[in-house]
């Protein structure tokens, strides 16, 4: 913005902008919303439910148990003070196996029933023991226990009747993780490396931990496995140098590796495959923000993209009420509006024009405004606030034309109709208050009003009112 006289009337047509811009610009939302993140799906036998774990807000992560399409979540497991992860579900699908602890330095394995109501503990040694797998006979479970003192990891079985445990890898040999039994229950697939430093490959070794065996040396660094019911092949994930990791289909007896996730946006970690061997369940999502579970049919030769929203199946509820604060918060303002100052001295002279679109995902909404004093062109500003969906709480970022920044948060959170609004801003207070309040409401789908506060010997006093309209 480029005002060349700097008298009175500039400086207050200029602090009227900001208040302007304030009263309807403080809708102009670049969504946030809390952690919400799902991972590690394992589908009961008959594929009707999937167990996983996940990160609600702040809370550490919990269980939960889902119907195969999504619509009936519950939790099993509800410890403000353990983190419980990894879940596995046996075969019989009447056990749930997980690792849970005061911190990752501390897992035990568990063992509980589909509803929560018996929690036994399996492991107890020094260590962290992690990623449990159920054998398929249900008498065994395997995982990886990490020493975090020195580096090393290595994989156990123990007998779920006895509790006796079975070293299957050496961790002064090298280093094993994430291991899993084949439909057979003879063979165990697992990620490792014999050199530290060095990228996992992926392994294969007896059940009884004989005949270690690199089963694929691949380019890429693998996070995870899953068998495929036939037991010559895996279904693996990882990512490439530089790349989001994705899913591949690993032949194990042509010693090919193939991608067959189609969407290179988003990262893909735990993998999980029905017994029938025609659906693929997996976590998706870009790490800062959201992951989901999703279920989707197994081809020849690929799946569909993790953003086909028919195949999430986690955070349906979630999702449905994040879409309805942005429907209640923004979708009202989608648009063309005018601007007027209908109270205070700048009545009849000053005009605001602003447009409002959806941005990227149609999470946020872009704006850009212009600015008139008796016709005469003042500037622009464009817009950006965030919205914590949590809290129902806005805040505002607006960018003038010179480089001021004015911010705002609203004080009255949860009300999507009448908005209170502190107000602060950069600078040395000459061009704009450094502090002052808005309050904007709701008249009709077509009209807002936005009255603007200035304090005044520490009272808060009404300097004028704008009545915003649809173009």
């Amino acid at each position: 913005m480029n005002f060349k006289n700097q008298n009175i009337r500039n400086i207050k047509k200029s602090s009227l902008i900001v208040a302007s811009v304030v009263g309807l610009c403080g809708l102009t939302t670049n969504v946030t919303a809390g952690t919400y993140r799902d991972f590690s799906p394992s589908l009961s036998k008959d594929s009707k439910q999937f167990v996983y774990y996940s990160y609600r807000g702040q809370a550490l992560p919990d269980l939960y148990i889902n119907s195969a399409d999504g619509s009936s979540e519950r939790k099993l497991t509800n410890s403000k003070d353990l983190w419980e992860i990894e879940p596995d579900w046996s075969a019989s699908s009447n056990k749930i196996a997980y690792s849970a602890g005061e911190n990752m330095g501390s897992m035990e394995i568990f063992i509980t029933d589909p509803i929560g109501t018996s929690h036994k503990q399996l492991t107890d040694s020094i260590g962290s023991s992690t990623g449990p797998n159920f054998s398929p006979d249900g008498q065994f479970v395997v995982f990886n226990r990490m020493f975090r003192k020195t580096n090393q990891s290595m994989i156990v079985k123990v007998n779920i009747a006895t509790g006796i445990e079975t070293p299957l890898t050496d961790p002064d040999e090298m280093s094993g993780f994430k291991p899993k039994f084949s439909p057979d229950g003879k063979t165990v697939a697992f990620l490792g490396s014999k050199d530290k430093g060095q990228t996992n490959d992926i392994f294969l070794m007896d059940a009884n931990g004989d005949n270690i065996r690199v089963a694929l040396k691949t380019d890429i660094k693998e996070s995870m496995l899953a068998w495929m019911p036939s037991g010559n092949e895996l279904i693996v994930s990882g990512n490439k140098a530089l790349d989001n990791s994705a899913i591949y289909r690993l032949n194990l007896n042509k010693k090919q590796l193939s991608k067959i996730s189609t969407n290179d946006d988003d990262n893909f970690f735990f993998v999980d495959v029905s017994d029938d061997g025609k659906t693929l369940s997996y976590d998706s999502g870009d790490w800062t923000t959201q992951f989901y579970i999703y279920s989707q049919p197994i081809t020849s030769d690929n799946i569909s993209g993790a953003k086909n929203q028919l195949a999430q199946v986690s955070g349906l509820q979630y999702v449905a009420a994040q879409k309805k604060l942005l429907d209640d918060y923004l979708q009202p303002f989608v648009g063309n509006w005018i601007g007027e100052s209908t109270e205070g001295f700048d009545k009849g002279h000053f005009r605001e024009e602003a447009s409002y679109q959806w941005g990227p995902h149609k999470k946020s909404l872009d704006v850009s405004m212009k600015f008139y004093w008796d016709d005469e062109p003042m500037g622009t500003a464009r817009g950006n606030m965030s919205l914590d969906r949590d809290n129902q709480q806005v805040y505002f970022n607006l960018v003038m034309e010179d480089g001021t920044v004015v911010m705002q948060k609203q004080s009255n959170t949860g009300n999507g109709q009448h908005f209170k609004m502190d107000v602060t801003s950069s600078g040395d207070g000459q061009r704009f208050p450094l502090e002052f309040k808005t309050e904007f409401k709701k008249l009709t789908s077509n009209q807002w009003e936005s009255t603007i506060f200035r304090k005044n010997k520490d009272e808060w006093t009404k300097t004028g009112t704008h009545l915003f309209k649809r173009k």
